[in-house]
C-alpha cells in the first residue's frame, strides 16, 4: 500500500518517535491480535473494516 503522508501528519510522526513511540507496519502476525483489540476497544465494525 502506498500511503501519502501529509506533513502536518510527518511532523507527528517526528515528535511522537522523539518522545518515544514507535510506528511499525501492521504484519500478517499482528492481525488477530490487532482486530481483537479494534473489537474491543472501539467497536465491531473496526475489526470488520481491517
Amino acid at each position: 500500500m502506498d500511503l501519502k503522508l501529509t506533513n502536518e501528519v510527518r511532523e507527528l510522526v517526528q515528535q511522537r518517535e522523539s518522545e518515544g513511540d514507535k510506528f511499525n507496519q501492521v504484519e500478517h502476525q499482528d492481525l488477530y491480535e490487532l482486530i481483537q483489540f479494534v473489537n474491543t476497544v472501539f467497536n465491531l465494525d473496526g475489526g470488520r473494516a481491517i
